[in-house]
C-alpha cells in the first residue's frame, strides 16, 4: 500500500507479481515485465527472486531495479531491508531480561532471514555468557501456522521435562500462532509455562494471549523504496546504490512473562 500511494502521487501505476516462491513464476514475470516496457521494478530480496538471471536482464535493458525486504542484499541496486540480526537480538534480550535461559527458536528451513534471526538470538545469549545451541533450533518445513504447529508439537513432545523451554522465539507471527496452539494443546500455559514471541507484528493484536513481537516499519520501508525507484526512473538519483537498513521495534504484549520455574 505504501509503495502504491507513493507511485500514485507521482503519476505512476503499480503492477503486482506474486511469485509464490516458484522460480517458473519468477521467470515468466521477468519476461512479461521486460516485454511490457515497465519504467522500473521493485523486487523482493528473497531466494527465488534475488538472482542475477532475474535482475541483470532488467538492468541491462536500462530498467531501474530496487530491492525491498528479504535478506539478500545486492550491490547492483538500492536495497531497503530490516536489520534482522539486531531485531532478533533485541527480542531475545527482552526474554533474557525476564529471566528466561532455556530459549528455543522455531525457524523456517531454507530461509536466509530465518538463519539471520537465529544469529541475533545467539548474539544476545552470548552477551549473557550463554551458549545458543542448534539443538534448540527447530525448522518448520514451511511458513504456515500448521507447519509451525507440527514442528513445535514434535519438538516439545520429544524433549524430557527438565529440558523443556521456558520461551519460544518464532520466525514470524504466523509461526508463533501455530507454536502457541501446540503449547496449549500439550497442556502448557502461555505465558505461564512457556512464553511465546513472534516477529513482524502482523497478528499480535488478534491472538490470545496477545503476542509479543518485533514491529517492522513496513510503511516507511515501502515509501523509501518507491521513492528511490521513482527518483532513479526520473534521473533525480544518480549516486551509487546502497543498502538502507531499518531497525524493528519491540512490541511487548501478554504472551511473554518471567518464567514460572
Amino acid at each position: 500500500k505504501a509503495v502504491e500511494d507513493v507511485a500514485f502521487a507521482r503519476g505512476y501505476g503499480l503492477l503486482v507479481c506474486n511469485t509464490e516462491d516458484r522460480p517458473e513464476r519468477v521467470a515468466r514475470y521477468r519476461d512479461s515485465l521486460l516485454g511490457a516496457y515497465v519504467d522500473g521494478v521493485l523486487m523482493t530480496l528473497s531466494s527465488e527472486v534475488a538472482r542475477p538471471e532475474v535482475y541483470e536482464p532488467m538492468l541491462r535493458s536500462g530498467v531501474p531495479v530496487v530491492g525491498l525486504a528479504g535478506a539478500r542484499a545486492l550491490h547492483d541496486m538500492d536495497c531497503v531491508m530490516t536489520n534482522d540480526v539486531e531485531g532478533a537480538r533485541h527480542l531475545a534480550a527482552h526474554l533474557l531480561a525476564l529471566g528466561h535461559r532455556r530459549i528455543w527458536y522455531i525457524g523456517v528451513a531454507g530461509s536466509r532471514s530465518s538463519s539471520i534471526r537465529r544469529d541475533g538470538i545467539a548474539q544476545a545469549m552470548a552477551a549473557m555468557g550463554l551458549e545458543f545451541d542448534d539443538r534448540h533450533v527447530f525448522l518448520s518445513p514451511g511458513y504456515t501456522e500448521a507447519d509451525a504447529y507440527r514442528t513445535t508439537a514434535a519438538a516439545l513432545s520429544a524433549a524430557p521435562s527438565h529440558t523443556q523451554p521456558t520461551a519460544l522465539i518464532c520466525y514470524n507471527d504466523v509461526l508463533a500462532v501455530g507454536a502457541m496452539r501446540a503449547c496449549l494443546d500439550l497442556g502448557h500455559e502461555v505465558p505461564g509455562d512457556i512464553s511465546v514471541a513472534g516477529y513482524d507484528n502482523t497478528l499480535g493484536e488478534y491472538t490470545f494471549p496477545r503476542l509479543t513481537t518485533m514491529a517492522v516499519p513496513a510503511s516507511e520501508m515501502g515509501e523509501l523504496a518507491a521513492t528511490l525507484l521513482l527518483d532513479r526512473i526520473e534521473g533525480r538519483r544518480t549516486e551509487p546504490p546502497r543498502v538502507h537498513l531499518f531497525l524493528p521495534r519491540l512490541v511487548e504484549r501478554s504472551s511473554t512473562a518471567p518464567p514460572r520455574r
